[in-house]
């Protein structure tokens, strides 16, 4: 089959692999209207006790952040123990990420795992909540004046209800002070004119910032928690003293893991904290804060799910519960009621939940003695409750129907996933037609590549394999890397046994830099890249002989080129890689003490600083970068260019690959750029060994071995709190999806992607008279068509198979986005298109 027919067939499988995840993460099917008041017999909606609310997010405010004993937020904790505030740890449902989560908090429900993905998409409309009842557009109804300082994600999901709004952007992580400045300088104005508003609406972004570049034992988390701390001090003061009928609500929206990332069902970013403060309380606790956590649980004080926040605050503003809410009253608050106010809120809940029941099972919920399944028990339980009246039977069934709701509350479009898998699993057959015959010599490396590619399939079925598939990749590729050694063994190769020997040792050392996984990898503490972060001579020795190793490439691959072109290209490519190091420098010594900085880098950087005529370091991050850019882009051109003076196209492949390796390299972690040398170290001794073997699929199958098993290398998962923010936003002032989206992903697949690359260069050298260029290139993307196809129809079908599995919206689902980033993004831009282009230069 022709290049250009596998790459239609391509772009078919993808759309049916779209299509599957359009049925598979379907928009919940919600109830659109607004709640209203039940009337139970003499059970009316009690009279509010707050007339103002100060709703308070501090973003990824992980419950130890608020309680424990490494907390600083002093002024929190004597509200605590003073009786005029109440906490939890507040359980956050997955995805961790803002939008579901204030979705969450705002309605009641729990969010579908579509919400994660539109959480990336600023100018999304489609998540907005106008049509969905909430509290906030109960208080809006009702004619009280919102107003919102903070994270614009709120102004996506209610673009109409905010009577003063001034929002910021929730991605720029690279921003730990403006972002919260810009909220807080409203602060004293909107206290002072109270009478302005009902409720105030401030979300802080600064911690979750400080977490995603620096993790929770960042030198700058502290600070920011004090910095929260006073914050809630001033309103306190400020107002709450005055103002008893106002009530306050500090939260986060999730927690993070241990390193700072967000996304994924792990406990720290489960665990939340959340504070009811008010000068009417006076509760009293026999727990004071703050509290040691023994266990690393996070489980602080009483636990709820976020989500009772909902019908708790409704009831606290006299507002009717929203309808979608599947939450339930929290009892710590029901005593500030009497009992009679206490059982119609349960009664207003537990009505509220019994027509979500209805809507679920379609018909009332009625008593009915012939069933014996769920619906008889909630039924029952409901109807003891009614004839009782008292409060433990009415919570029993708001329990109870909590539980079954947030069980069973999913909605799959089963003719989209049909539909998506025929598709896919077509082309799939075709691939492996077309593949069986254009391999028509079977050798035993062929019957291993098979049996590699038909485990890696098998182990799309289990949850653990899943999270730990990391174990996968290294365990085939040392298989194929023994096999490669007896397969080879009549091979004359100079120097064969210990190239074979540091390859394995290299491998070793790359499987030891970031212990991956999702089980393992948080608690750790045997990384190499975490015994080289304890010394900075270390890392940036590592770091700069990255440098000096993608330089010499540079040099080297110009060497057909004049010695004066040459000599250009190798001196624009070292100030590219110095104004990078400097950025690196900055961002390194930025959370330094200034007497531990060695002078000579303060003097540098002061240089830096006076020369761009700023004021601080960190203001030079940004036009070092972008000279950075700039310079790769005018070294690339100038290369093509010369390529096309000279006629020397089929010369130009090896340059524009180095130079993009140090592209790469720029938006690499100085913590992971010793694995960049490891990969090209490995590259050209794979080269020396492998350039004479007799099957093209085998170095296809290292190749594909080698670039999952660098991605796991890193520190990646298969969870979205593994994908690295830190260098999405290199070069960029504010945030902009496309650019961002970018540069995160080759932030995220660098190593891959120079494996990628480096073996088309490999399949160059080894064109021969047996293999022309143009067949090993046809091949290689059938056989990435051939894994992909076998590996992607197995994980359809287990995702389909397990839908209802506990782990399907932690585990499978993450799991079908990061191989569309593999088969949609690494697959097609870096083998389809580069492979190409290899075609066209040579």
């Amino acid at each position: 089959m022709k290049v250009y027919l596998l790459l239609l067939l391509y772009i078919v499988q993808c759309i049916g692999y779209i299509w599957f995840l359009k049925g598979f993460f379907p928009m919940k099917a919600v109830i659109q209207e607004e709640g209203d008041p039940h009337y139970i017999g003499n059970y009316q909606l009690p009279d509010p006790k707050f007339d103002k609310l100060i709703f308070m997010v501090v973003d990824a405010l992980r419950s130890d952040f608020v309680f424990s004993d490494h907390s600083s937020m002093d002024f929190v904790h004597s509200l605590l123990n003073g009786g005029k505030a109440l906490g939890y740890t507040a359980y956050s449902n997955p995805p961790t990420v803002t939008l579901p989560r204030l979705k969450g908090i705002t309605t009641g429900s729990t969010p579908s795992f579509l919400d994660a993905i539109l959480n990336i998409a600023e100018d999304d409309q489609s998540s907005s909540l106008s049509k969905q009842d909430s509290w906030v557009k109960q208080l809006w109804k009702s004619g009280a004046k919102v107003n919102m300082f903070g994270d614009d994600t709120w102004t996506k999901l209610f673009p109409e209800f905010f009577n003063k709004v001034d929002g910021t952007s929730s991605f720029y992580v690279a921003d730990f002070t403006e972002v919260d400045n810009n909220v807080t300088r409203h602060l004293n104005h909107e206290l002072q004119n109270a009478k302005d508003w009902d409720c105030m609406i401030l979300h802080y972004l600064g911690l979750d910032h400080i977490g995603h570049k620096g993790g929770p034992n960042s030198p700058h988390m502290l600070p920011k928690q004090e910095e929260m701390d006073q914050v809630v001090r001033t309103i306190y003061s400020k107002h709450l003293l005055n103002n008893p009928n106002t009530l306050m609500i500090l939260l986060g929206d999730h927690g993070m893991n241990e390193v700072g990332n967000h996304g994924g069902s792990s406990a720290g970013e489960t665990s939340a904290g959340l504070v009811f403060i008010s000068e009417q309380f006076s509760f009293h606790s026999d727990r004071a804060v703050p509290l040691e956590d023994i266990t690393n649980s996070y489980q602080f004080l009483d636990v709820i799910q976020q989500i009772d926040l909902v019908p708790t605050l409704s009831g606290l503003l006299g507002i009717p519960i929203p309808k979608n809410n599947i939450g339930k009253l929290i009892p710590g608050i029901l005593s500030l009621y009497c009992e009679h106010e206490r059982k119609s809120l349960l009664f207003q809940n537990a009505y509220q939940l019994k027509r979500i029941l209805e809507e679920a099972f379609g018909r009332e919920l009625n008593h009915t003695k012939d069933d014996s399944s769920d619906f008889y028990l909630l039924s029952s339980l409901f109807a003891h409750s009614v004839e009782f009246e008292d409060e433990e039977s009415i919570y029993a069934f708001i329990s109870t129907a909590q539980d079954y709701l947030m069980s069973s509350y999913s909605d799959y479009n089963y003719f989209n996933i049909y539909i998506g898998f025929i598709l896919f699993l077509l082309c799939s057959l075709i691939v492996l037609a077309d593949f069986i015959f254009s391999v028509q010599r079977k050798t035993n490396a062929d019957k291993l590549i098979q049996l590699i590619i038909l485990t890696y399939s098998v182990t799309m079925h289990g949850s653990s394999l899943v999270e730990e598939e990391h174990q996968t990749w290294w365990g085939l590729l040392v298989l194929f890397s023994l096999f490669s050694y007896f397969l080879l063994i009549d091979i004359k190769v100079q120097y064969k046994y210990w190239n074979f020997f540091a390859i394995m040792a290299l491998l070793r050392l790359m499987r030891a830099w970031n212990y991956s996984g999702q089980k393992l990898n948080i608690l750790s503490v045997t990384k190499t890249s975490s015994l080289l972060q304890g010394s900075s001579i270390s890392i940036w020795s590592i770091g700069i002989l990255a440098y000096c190793v993608v330089l010499n490439d540079i040099s080297r691959s110009f060497n057909e080129h004049s010695v004066g072109f040459r000599t250009f290209i190798t001196s624009m490519s070292c100030f590219e890689a110095l104004s990078s190091v400097l950025a690196k420098l900055i961002g390194f010594y930025s959370t330094a003490e200034l007497f531990k900085i060695p002078s000579l880098i303060r003097f540098i950087l002061d240089y830096v600083t006076a020369f761009y005529k700023l004021d601080e370091w960190k203001d030079c991050v940004i036009p070092l970068l972008r000279l950075s850019f700039a310079i790769y882009a005018i070294t690339n051109a100038l290369a093509m260019l010369r390529s096309v003076l000279d006629r020397s196209s089929n010369q130009i492949f090896p340059g524009l690959l180095s130079l993009f390796n140090l592209f790469l390299l720029n938006q690499t972690k100085l913590e992971n750029m010793g694995l960049l040398v490891c990969v090209i170290l490995v590259q050209r001794l794979v080269c020396r060994l492998w350039r004479h073997s007799t099957s093209p699929s085998y170095l296809f199958t290292y190749n594909l071995l080698f670039q999952n098993f660098s991605f796991f290398c890193m520190g990646n998962t298969n969870a979205l709190s593994s994908i690295d923010l830190s260098n999405s936003f290199n070069g960029l002032r504010s945030y902009d999806m496309i650019p961002v989206g970018v540069l995160t992903f080759i932030s995220n697949w660098s190593l891959p992607i120079i494996v990628s690359l480096g073996s088309l260069q490999l399949i160059k050298i080894s064109a021969s008279q047996s293999y022309p260029i143009e067949y090993l290139i046809r091949l290689k993307l059938l056989f990435n068509m051939f894994f992909y196809s076998v590996a992607g129809s197995s994980l359809l079908v287990s995702c389909f198979n397990l839908r209802f599995h506990l782990f399907i919206w932690t585990v499978f689902s993450p799991k079908l986005l990061f191989f569309l980033s593999w088969f949609g993004l690494h697959n097609l831009l870096v083998d389809f298109l580069f492979g190409v282009a290899i075609l066209i230069t040579i």
